[in-house]
């Protein structure tokens, strides 16, 4: 079993005390806060500098799927049309009998 951490048993303790006279959530996490400051929480508050790191994710996912998108056109405009129909050259008068009479023997 893993040990705990002395500052998470003395959290834990503070929790329970305020738990047992009543504290709401709200009140239990700013005692947490003014105690041992805003790393504490779970979450980094949604203002100054803190509001980076919720900022960061959404924008790199926004420009990341953006560029993919960018990459896949530009690639599809630049590749070959696979399914353009190629080129066919005309048979000679020759050919065209010998196929004309292959395909009449095939029936």
């Amino acid at each position: 079993m893993a040990r705990e951490a002395p500052a998470a048993k003395r959290e834990r303790a503070l929790i329970q005390q305020l738990i047992a006279v009543g504290k709401t959530e709200q009140q239990i996490k700013d005692e947490l806060v003014a105690t041992y400051g805003n790393s504490v929480l779970i979450e980094p508050t949604k203002k100054g500098f803190d509001l980076v790191a919720w900022l960061v994710p959404v924008v790199l996912t926004i420009a990341s799927a953006a560029l993919l998108v960018w990459l896949l056109l530009r690639w599809r405009r630049s590749s070959p049309d696979r399914m353009a129909p190629t080129r066919v050259e005309e048979l000679s008068e020759p050919d065209a009998q010998l196929v004309d009479a292959a395909l009449r023997n095939s029936d």
